[in-house]
């Protein structure tokens, strides 16, 4: 069990609304390699060797496939940001745990649609960082715009929903971060994945398509707020997802079929499938190019991550 005492997860689970027990079988699921010591120049490029992915379907490259159902491509921002981070850290190999339309609640707590041996997402990462402790391991966090989904239907936002699903996700999401930290210690790598709007991409519909999209602003705004803030009170940054989709630019610019649109709203239809393409049907989720845009605002995170003498203790 990690530094999270059971009763705080017992606290927890009460504080959302939940009552959650969760038997973990902490099973094996790899080992380490015996190496000879390195010098000190290439030490750090070999100890890191795994990239560990967690969160729900963006996680796992999801976009829909040839006959529109969705699935998982080898085409995610994961496998985009491994190999852009393969420039400092060769070897660098990918653990995906992503598990699609999993919500922040249930990667801690366990339940839904994916088994875990662990019991759950969470469990299953901190087991798969506590056998591999003494390689410096990276973690990306995609959690919350699942938690939202039930509130945002048919094109209405139903606000109290929206309210209640973001005070839970304010209280589960940063024991997940801290989890993970308290699992890998101090020097372990975690950058949190804040989102774009894709709901932007009903614009182009006009009427009450259009005003959907223009309030749903609101909506995404609130939740990469309470983004922002966990990850701030567990001492790591978020990758700004919403800048590099150009989220709440307004400037008016052509977009080929639908004449003048906001910036937001082009961009969203440049880097997801919610209006139309080969695929025609609309889909949520980014297509490779926006994966792409996602793994550079993950790369440039990193980048400027605290280092382990200027991060807050887990406790916030």
């Amino acid at each position: 069990m990690s530094r999270l005492g059971g009763w705080r997860w017992w606290a927890l689970a009460v504080a959302i609304g939940l009552v959650a027990t969760v038997g973990v079988a902490w099973g094996a699921t790899g080992r380490e390699s015996n190496r000879r010591p390195e010098p000190p120049a290439r030490l750090a490029s070999a100890r890191l060797e795994y990239y560990l992915a967690l969160g729900a379907s963006e996680a796992v490259g999801f976009q829909p496939g040839p006959h529109g159902r969705g699935e998982r491509t080898d085409q995610g921002y994961a496998n985009d940001l491994t190999a852009m981070e393969r420039d400092r850290f060769a070897g660098l190999s990918l653990v995906d745990l992503g598990c699609p339309g999993i919500t922040a609640t249930v990667a801690f707590f366990g339940g839904g649609r994916c088994g875990y041996p662990a019991g759950s997402e969470i469990r299953q990462a901190e087991l798969f960082i506590r056998e591999h402790r003494s390689s410096t391991v990276l973690v990306t966090v995609d959690l919350g715009f699942n938690d939202l989904l039930p509130c945002l239907r048919k094109n209405v936002i139903n606000q109290p929903c929206v309210g209640l699903a973001l005070k839970r996700l304010s209280a589960v999401l940063p024991p997940i971060v801290a989890a993970i930290r308290a699992a890998g210690g101090p020097d372990l790598q975690v950058v949190g994945v804040e989102h774009n709007d894709p709901y932007l991409g009903d614009y182009l519909a006009g009427g009450s398509k259009r005003a959907f999209a223009e309030a749903s602003l609101g909506v995404v705004s609130r939740l990469n707020a309470v983004l922002s803030s966990a990850y701030t009170q567990a001492g790591v940054l978020a990758a700004d997802v919403p800048a590099a989709f150009a989220t709440d630019d307004y400037l008016m610019v052509p977009l080929p079929g639908h004449g003048l649109v906001p910036a937001d709203v082009a961009t969203i239809c440049q880097l997801s499938w919610m209006c139309g393409g080969q695929r025609a049907r609309p889909n949520i989720h980014p297509n490779a190019a926006g994966y792409k845009v996602i793994a550079k605002a993950l790369a440039a995170a990193l980048a400027n991550q605290p280092t382990a003498s200027t991060r807050p203790s887990d406790g916030g």
